[in-house]
């Protein structure tokens, strides 16, 4: 007796913290990103580790930047981070 094939197909699994920080990357291609904002995106306590794996494991060109502003008189530094696609 064989099994007969089933045309189901289940919903997709969710995608990774890693796999939704490249994608948000890939939305917004040279474009500085604010640190917080991809706190949101990676998960707020390993985001950094999963911009390190879209550079690592997904070989995407990623640079970062610091900047130090004042606010109200305080002073505070900003971490943005750019993807930067390679031409075809």
């Amino acid at each position: 007796m064989t099994q007969p094939a089933l045309d189901f197909i289940g919903p997709e699994p969710p995608k990774s913290f890693v796999d939704r920080v490249a994608d948000y990357f890939k939305a917004y291609p040279g474009k500085w990103l604010d640190g917080r904002e991809l706190a949101t995106i990676g998960g707020g306590y390993a985001w950094r580790s999963r911009v390190s794996d879209c550079r690592t494991q997904l070989g995407m060109t990623i640079e970062n930047r610091q900047r130090r502003v004042t606010v109200n008189g305080s002073r505070y530094v900003i971490s943005e981070y750019r993807f930067v696609p390679l031409d075809k």
